[in-house]
């Protein structure tokens, strides 16, 4: 039964000229919604890592820094806006690490590996600190923040493997 409802409703959206809007409203009534959040792991020239000590987070008040895509905003455009206005901080992104789900939410997050590119630090009502940690000692954070982390060192030491056999390493 299902497979004929598919079949019709391809059979129909083959024939039928519907505008280019109305085809689009359809797929967005039709298609699942998501929150996307971008994350920086930020590493210096040292490997430690850049967190920020959160004001509204209970459990683990030190994390990476993050945030929420506005509209149709650029996720590139997005983790450096976010850490710019939580800290004052800003960093060059260089690739996204990864492209994951959270939880059971509709939520994909758009993680970044990133260098600092200057910038004073300055509290903000969500940022009351920042801290640069060593990987081997970070403070308490969510788990999924930790295995981020872990991947963003081995990348970076992947790159520096690479770089000194004289090899292209990652995406720019």
């Amino acid at each position: 039964m299902r497979r004929r409802l598919k079949r019709a409703a391809l059979w129909v959206w083959q024939k039928v000229p519907f505008p280019r809007a109305v085809r689009w409203a359809m797929l967005w009534i039709l298609n699942t919604k998501y929150l996307v959040g971008v994350t920086a792991v930020v590493l210096n020239d040292a490997g430690d890592v850049l967190l920020l000590r959160h004001t509204y987070r209970l459990e683990w008040a030190w994390g990476l820094p993050a945030g929420w895509l506005r509209g149709r905003e650029d996720p590139v455009a997005a983790v450096g806006r976010e850490l710019e206005e939580e800290s004052g901080l800003r960093a060059r992104v260089l690739y996204p690490l990864a492209v994951q789900p959270v939880g059971d939410r509709p939520q994909l997050d758009v993680i970044y590996l990133c260098r600092p590119a200057g910038g004073t630090f300055r509290p903000s009502a969500e940022v009351a600190a920042c801290g640069w940690f060593s990987p081997e000692a970070l403070p308490p954070l969510p788990p999924d923040q930790v295995d981020t982390i872990r991947r963003a060192v081995a990348v970076r030491a992947m790159e520096a493997g690479v770089a000194s056999e004289g090899g292209a390493g990652p995406p720019p």
